[in-house]
């Protein structure tokens, strides 16, 4: 039986032999994912923010219902766990794992020059794996079979099929294999160059450019990388071959190295040290990040904490660190150790998700229901929030669609049912663009389908009063059928159905139907059409 990677969905690392590998040597590694929306942040030291340089991204917060993730400031090359963000693409997951196979390039006397190189080279193997290794046999919907990549699109479909498993009949599946391998030689290449030339060589490819990246990244972190925090961040916790190279061309070797167990299932050593090495090395860095905001005298005692950390590794360390940065903090002001300790992670003590954040996220993405669960009792809507966590599955599915899933289960109240509708509404997709666009001009046959970026809810009065979508004296005596989309700008539109309307479309989620088959009057089929809930299920030219 294969080892799991704590903190993956396993189906997203069986969906290609290229994901499987990855996560097979993750595990071997005792590599593991934080959940990114229960990872607490921490504010950047202000001496590390480059000044003038907006464009790098700044700390996100919640926007309806979804935590964004800065490029250039939530990712460090130098952090071996990876991230699971429920808003990103499965494919993440063997990308972020790749990160921690492959490892970065830090030396004390490194130039910005050295940085940017060293983030561009930490970066190729994973995108390489994202763009290319990955599509090797991967299913996808029949719309984008064998097409590859889709880059800033999205289908709900592919992702569906590729959970299925990899298609071994899947055609042209060698050129992947060779357009990934030129890719990697290329910025190789121009690695090579920019070093013999002294000043970075771009090599674009499509939408990407690895140099480009790189010289964002060491704008962004260049301050941290050259601190003495981080000096002594290398020093305590990345003993010989436990992720750090020193040279360029020592992580240049890494990555041919991990190419060729992904391609051709060569051995691999796997670095050195289990879990609460990997934990150790995540929380001795924020402790020293916050020893870079402190006097002398606390900075030293965190210092001390985070060495005695580094010493030997465990899962009892962990818990003494714990036990040293809480009597520090009821001494000093510090931050607070539920956002220190909340790595996304199960840590000892109870520690290692942030349940303030994850309150946050819900208000965020049901503010309506939020209210309502609190109009009694602060501690018992906390309490609900817990009881969330602790159920909530490792899944690409949006904050509040989950949470109110959950709740539908644990709270069968109008806030609950409200939930639902309110989570719905706020995770709506945006306008599908060929049904948007095409219309019923040209339809090839007499069959409709359900417009496949419309939602159909079906709920009761209580729940839509609760949110203003209905009155009371309207609706009390049937069920209350929303159909929510998107129009082009973006902006949500929400529709209050009849019930023949409702049932129609609730049939036509199932499968496509004729006029004759849904059984409406002309009128009501033309309310559904002018509303832009339904569209052809295929046109002809």
């Amino acid at each position: 039986m294969e080892q799991r990677v704590e903190g993956a969905p396993d189906v997203e690392l069986t969906r290609s032999p290229a994901a499987s590998v990855v996560g097979r040597e993750a595990a071997r590694a005792q590599l593991l994912l934080a959940h990114f929306e229960y990872r607490a942040g921490l504010d950047v030291p202000e001496q590390w923010l480059p000044e003038g340089r907006p464009d790098l991204g700044s700390p996100q917060s919640w926007r309806n219902g979804i935590l964004p993730e800065s490029k250039y400031t939530s990712f460090r090359n130098d952090m071996m766990i990876g991230s699971f963000h429920p808003g990103h693409r499965a494919k993440w997951t063997a990308h972020e794992l790749c990160h921690g196979l492959v490892g970065f390039a830090w030396r004390p006397d490194a130039t910005p020059f050295y940085h940017a190189l060293a983030a561009r080279l930490a970066e190729l193997l994973p995108v390489a794996v994202f763009y290319f290794f990955d599509e090797i046999q991967l299913n996808r919907c029949e719309l984008h079979n064998a097409s590859g990549p889709l880059f800033g699109s999205y289908c709900r479909d592919c992702e569906q099929a590729a959970k299925t498993g990899p298609d071994t009949k899947a055609p042209d599946q060698d050129r992947f294999r060779r357009e990934g391998l030129a890719f990697i030689e290329r910025e190789l290449a121009a690695v090579s160059k920019s070093l013999k030339l002294g000043r970075p060589v771009p090599s674009p490819w499509a939408n990407l450019d690895l140099c480009s990246d790189g010289l964002a990244y060491a704008a962004a972190q260049g301050p941290r990388l050259q601190s003495q925090q981080f000096c002594d961040y290398i020093q305590l916790f990345f003993p010989e071959h436990t992720g750090r190279h020193e040279t360029l061309e020592a992580l240049e070797d890494r990555i041919r190295r991990v190419t060729a167990v992904i391609l051709d299932d060569q051995p691999l050593e796997p670095w050195a040290g289990d879990r609460w090495t990997r934990v150790a090395q995540d929380l001795g860095w924020r402790l020293l990040e916050i020893s870079a905001q402190c006097e002398r005298e606390v900075a030293d005692a965190l210092t001390e904490v985070a060495a005695r950390l580094a010493a030997q590794p465990s899962d009892s360390a962990v818990m003494e660190t714990i036990t040293g940065y809480e009597a520090l903090h009821e001494e000093y002001v510090l931050p607070h150790p539920d956002d220190v300790f909340a790595l996304g992670y199960l840590l000892p003590g109870g520690y290692g998700y942030s349940t303030r954040q994850i309150a946050e996220g819900i208000a965020s993405a049901c503010p309506n229901t939020w209210d309502a669960l609190g109009r009694s009792d602060e501690d018992s809507r906390m309490e609900l929030v817990r009881g969330f966590m602790k159920n909530d599955p490792l899944e690409r599915t949006p904050l509040g669609i989950r949470f109110a899933r959950w709740l539908a289960d644990a709270e069968p109240e109008p806030a609950a049912r409200a939930a639902m509708v309110e989570a719905g509404m706020t995770h709506a997709p945006a306008a599908d663009a060929a049904s948007l666009t095409l219309g019923m001009n040209g339809a090839r046959d007499t069959r409709l389908r359900l417009d496949p970026a419309v939602q159909i809810i079906r709920t009761d009065a209580a729940a839509a009063v609760m949110l203003g979508l209905a009155t009371g004296e309207e609706t009390a005596t049937r069920p209350i059928w929303l159909a929510v989309r998107r129009d082009a700008s973006g902006e949500l539109v929400v529709l209050n159905l009849s019930e023949d309307l409702g049932t129609a479309l609730e049939a036509l989620e199932q499968s496509p139907l004729t006029k004759e088959e849904l059984k409406l009057e002309d009128d009501l089929l033309e309310i559904l059409i002018q509303s832009n809930l339904v569209c052809p299920v295929a046109w002809h030219t």
